[in-house]
């Protein structure tokens, strides 16, 4: 069995307790590590879906890290999946939810990623203004 087999037992063996506790916050967080998982496995389709649905339940409860975090997977695999257009709306939506809560270190990672994105997609113009905020946030 592979690491990537192994932690993918461990987290739905985690997915499932937190199932059991009723605890559907912090199943966002395993949903959303099922996600990266999958992601560095090369199974880009269930790290997307994963992710939306790890991004779903965090928005349900409230839970912004995860929701977050789960955006940034699921744009790093339609970003693997050549489909930069989705990549760099989920970090659009993640970026504002970052700026309305305040999450200054996730926001600097959504903006960096979303730049290299409008960069793949060719707007030099938008990824600097995107690399610029990111920078000034590291100044804060």
């Amino acid at each position: 069995m592979g690491s990537t087999d192994r932690a993918t037992a461990h987290a739905e063996r985690s997915e499932a307790i937190f199932r059991r506790l009723g605890d559907e916050r912090g199943r966002a967080h395993i949903v959303e590590t099922r996600a990266q998982i999958a992601l560095a496995a090369g199974d880009l389709a269930t790290a997307v879906s994963l992710a939306s649905e790890a991004r779903d339940v965090a928005d349900a409860t409230g839970n912004r890290k995860a929701s977050i975090s789960g955006a940034l997977t699921q744009s790093r695999a339609l970003r693997r999946l050549g489909d930069l257009p989705s990549a760099a709306a989920t970090l659009e939506t993640a970026a504002a939810h970052a700026r309305e809560h305040r999450r200054s270190a996730q926001l600097r990672e959504v903006l960096t990623e979303w730049a290299e994105v409008v960069a793949e997609l060719g707007d030099a113009s938008a990824a600097y203004a995107l690399t610029r905020e990111a920078l000034q946030l590291g100044r804060g």
